[in-house]
């Protein structure tokens, strides 16, 4: 007689393994078109219909902001009998706002992605369908996260793979399915020969993160920007509240412009 004798138990515990590997298999799949896609898509609609504007509300405050700073300065000089030199002043905020600068580029990124996606190609339905089919199957068969005992080679892989699902390259989802397939050295079960209850428990923790995972996203940005978009109220409310800001920030800055040329003008009489 050959080979090792099978327990009862060990078969049960085989069929669980598979049942969430297979469950597992679909988390990931959920957890990345809802990461990858349905938030990108998200974040696209919101920037082209709400973000623009946006901008140049936090542009408009960001000037704001820094014409207030900059009578501060200068009444300050006055009252200290300084000389009032701009160009220096000018240089102490421009360090001051290097903060808010970084923070209205990268608001800039987001707007220019929104239209660079918003252009590219929309696959159909059944391409769509097919994506999500192959990557649900490789994922099954080198996910680390499922293949412990996978080589570095398909780890390497898997980030082409998942590169691939980002951009919705369906030509290359397909290239990257045949030469998985090809390879018949993987074996895709390795890790049940160690102990199959530590691999159990391991699935089981790894279950319960990505249902965490999931529920995250959902509670964060920008999937939190969804209410707006499907809230026609919501929405036409964000963008007057916008509009006030807007038109508020740019009396301000008319104001505090006057305020300073009213100042610098009291220094050469």
């Amino acid at each position: 007689m050959s080979g090792l004798v099978e327990f009862p138990g060990d078969r049960e515990l085989k069929v669980e393994i598979k049942v969430l590997k297979k469950e597992i298999s679909s988390l990931v799949l959920r957890r990345d078109d809802l990461k990858y896609t349905i938030c990108e898509n998200i974040k696209m609609k919101y920037m082209l219909e709400i973000g623009t504007l946006e901008l140049k509300v936090y542009d408009l405050y960001i000037k704001y902001i820094r014409l207030k700073r900059k009578k501060e300065l200068i009444q300050a000089r006055i009252n200290r009998n300084e000389k009032v030199e701009l160009n220096s002043i000018e240089e102490q905020i421009e360090r001051e706002f290097s903060e808010y600068k970084e923070k209205l580029n990268k608001k800039l990124k987001d707007v220019s992605y929104a239209k660079a996606r918003n252009d590219l190609p929309i696959i159909c339905n059944e391409d769509s369908k097919r994506l999500k089919k192959l990557y649900l199957d490789i994922v099954k068969k080198i996910h680390p996260d499922l293949n412990p005992n996978i080589t570095k080679e398909k780890i390497e892989l898997f980030h082409h793979v998942l590169d691939a699902y980002k951009r919705c390259d369906l030509v290359s989802m397909e290239t990257f399915y045949i030469l998985i397939e090809e390879d018949r050295d993987f074996e895709g079960d390795s890790s049940l020969s160690s102990n199959l209850k530590e691999e159990r428990d391991r699935l089981l923790k790894l279950l319960e993160k990505l249902n965490e995972e999931i529920e995250k996203i959902k509670k964060s940005y920008p999937y939190i920007l969804k209410s707006y978009l499907e809230d026609e109220d919501l929405k036409l409310q964000r963008i007057e509240g916008l509009n006030y800001k807007y038109a508020s920030y740019k009396i301000a800055i008319e104001t505090l412009m006057e305020n300073i040329e009213l100042l610098l003008r009291r220094l050469d009489e």
